[in-house]
């Protein structure tokens, strides 16, 4: 049974660019909280004619954050993918998993194809949530928690961890040259000293346990996001922070301020 599900039909603030990013920058605690992803892609005819697949998802960069918060939080336990439009869901293995591309900030942004004429880029924007789902994965392997759904994850952001987190990205606004911008630049380095000078107790102190059947531990995934890495930097401000403890059901203590004490 499911603790969470959703399905998109239509997007009713997609007019309004404040409420947008504000639906949009939910989508990786959303996702990270689920306790079943499915990603339901059939051949499908677009009303602009264009084709959509597996393929068309895969290739969106708010498609790669969902998949990334979900497995960021729980691994590839009950992760599938139906795309056949008939038989059973398939699941997403160690082996599979290369398939599909994780790698948000090299997948296709609407901001982007329109040349940023109504906003910044959605990029800038996702930086920060990536950074704690990453957090995440480096805060349960330190704590010895869910290892075995965390090691393939982590061994996959490794081996490919400019593509995961790339310095630098090229901003192309109408009418202008692109321009070369800075986008996690030194912060992941930041985020692995800071989560390797955490003592044990505050690696562990947002991860809620209780029983699964047969007595093995369980996190609470929503809970994951209550209290956020918070860095000394200029490029990182209070709003994830706060979010982020709005959307736990465990609500921030007076005087965390995002830190995990």
């Amino acid at each position: 049974m499911c603790q969470f599900s959703g399905m998109s039909f239509a997007n009713p603030v997609e007019d309004h660019r404040g409420m947008q990013m504000l639906a949009v920058s939910s989508l990786p605690v959303y996702s990270a909280s689920a306790d079943i992803f499915v990603i339901i892609a059939p051949p499908a005819e677009h009303q602009s004619s264009r084709r959509c697949d597996l393929q068309s998802y895969n290739a969106r960069g708010w498609c790669r954050a969902e998949m990334l918060a979900k497995i960021c939080s729980s691994g590839l336990e009950n992760f599938f993918i139906f795309a056949s439009g008939e038989g059973d869901l398939e699941p997403v293995t160690e082996d599979t998993l290369p398939s599909l591309s994780m790698f948000v900030f090299e997948g296709e942004f609407s901001c982007c194809q329109q040349r940023h004429i109504k906003s910044s880029c959605d990029k800038e924007a996702l930086v920060e949530p990536v950074l704690g789902l990453y957090s995440l994965v480096l805060r349960q392997i330190r704590a010895n928690v869910n290892c075995k759904n965390m090691e393939p994850i982590m061994k996959h952001i490794r081996d490919n961890k400019e593509r995961f987190f790339p310095t630098l990205y090229s901003f192309q606004a109408e009418g202008v040259g692109a321009e070369e911008r800075e986008l996690f630049g030194p912060l992941v380095g930041a985020t692995e000293a800071y989560v390797e000078e955490l003592s044990l107790p505050e690696c562990t102190v947002s991860f809620h346990s209780w029983q699964r059947p047969g007595g093995e531990p369980r996190l609470s995934r929503p809970c994951l996001f209550g209290r956020f890495l918070k860095f000394e930097s200029p490029r990182f401000s209070d709003a994830f922070v706060r979010h982020a403890g709005n959307t736990c059901p465990y609500p921030m203590q007076p005087g965390d301020s995002g830190s995990l004490h």
